[in-house]
């Protein structure tokens, strides 16, 4: 919450004129990830610094009853009751814990003890320059920045020290659970696997490109083929893998829609598609595919500004180069089927993910 408030004023400047100062400098985006120009840099860096030292929570009440009052009506919402579901069953740490899956209902009440005081203390005690990462990708005067960066930073240190929190990867048994949302003409398909990999993991070049050809792309990959193309029930379906950068620990989903009516037949299909790429593997074709597609997509991230700080800054946090990405793509280069096929068996089980759909139970035809 203390950082949803920053953009709302600062003890100079109230929300609509900064909003005009943030213009004036050609700022684009948010508070510590934003694009101007050359002759506008200082002083956007200056007016960042601003916003981030010198907060004046003016709005802070008005910003925590918003929030809370978009949770209270979102507790109906079929997705909300998905990931309510997915919340209390992957949920590994306690109340309270930065870390923790929280319930919708979990946000309102936590909401509702929220005082402006209390966002005041926090920044006061953990903002400050003690720990952290700058990238800045452009045409720039390097001394300039320094300038400004090290007066800025002078003499700002938090009370209390950095400490990196860590995920640990947490073994569940599969859920399977439907639920109800009568008058839904669709319904929702969510599945999740948790997984002992991150990305600094051997295993995790072979289990991205994996994802990739599972449900990466909608029309070009196995669950787009069989569920949207042969069978026509969802227009769209993919998956993702969420790591993270310091900890063996990965989050596998699989999203999708379609109609109440196909959302048991949508499940079904998902489950064979995965029980077959464990049993039959990949060829060397859609091998080959999937790393053009995805060292094309490095590429492209490398010639983009915004995705290129975001790299860099990434490999700093992980207390690496960016010689880290060269080497990553080296892997994914040298990858081969064996190794692949190898990762799909070793991780993609379809017994062990977790299930969760919605749609109207009316709608949906009984078993035999």
């Amino acid at each position: 919450m203390t950082a949803k408030n920053l953009l709302n004023g600062t003890n100079r400047y109230g929300k609509e004129s900064l909003q005009a100062a943030r213009q004036n400098a050609h700022i684009s985006g948010e508070l510590t990830r934003f694009t101007t120009d050359r002759s506008h840099l200082k002083q956007a860096l200056q007016l960042m610094m601003e916003n981030l030292k010198q907060p004046s929570f003016a709005q802070a009440y008005n910003q925590v009853t918003k929030l809370k009052e978009e949770f209270q009506k979102l507790r109906a919402d079929p997705m909300q009751l998905i990931l309510d579901d997915l919340a209390r069953h992957f949920n590994a740490y306690p109340a309270g814990d930065m870390r923790a899956h929280e319930t919708s209902e979990q946000m309102v009440a936590a909401l509702s003890t929220i005082k402006p005081a209390d966002l005041i203390d926090f920044h006061k005690n953990f903002y400050g320059a003690s720990s952290g990462h700058l990238t800045i990708i452009g045409d720039f005067d390097a001394e300039e920045v320094k300038a400004v960066l090290s007066q800025e930073f002078n003499g700002w240190e938090s009370k209390f020290p950095y400490v990196q929190s860590h995920k640990t990867y947490v073994e569940r048994p599969a859920l399977h659970k439907f639920i109800d949302t009568p008058g839904k003409e669709n319904g929702l398909f969510l599945a999740r696997l948790d997984l002992p990999v991150g990305i600094k993991d051997e295993d995790f070049i072979a289990l991205q490109v994996v994802d990739h050809l599972i449900g990466g792309n909608t029309f070009g990959s196995r669950l787009g083929q069989r569920v949207r193309v042969k069978e026509g029930w969802s227009y769209g379906i993919n998956s993702d893998i969420a790591s993270f950068e310091t900890d063996s620990c990965s989050s596998w989903t699989i999203k999708a829609s379609a109609a109440s009516a196909n959302i048991d037949k949508l499940k079904q299909a998902v489950l064979e598609e995965l029980q077959l790429a464990v049993n039959k593997g990949f060829s060397q074709e859609e091998l080959a595919t999937a790393k053009t597609v995805l060292l094309q997509q490095e590429q492209h991230e490398r010639n983009n500004d915004k995705s290129l700080s975001e790299q860099w800054t990434q490999v700093m946090h992980m207390n690496e180069d960016y010689s880290w990405y060269a080497r990553r793509e080296q892997a994914l280069q040298s990858l081969d089927l064996e190794q692949l096929n190898k990762a799909a068996k070793k991780y993609l089980q379809p017994e062990r993910w977790s299930i969760f759909t919605t749609g109207d139970a009316s709608k949906i035809p009984k078993q035999p």
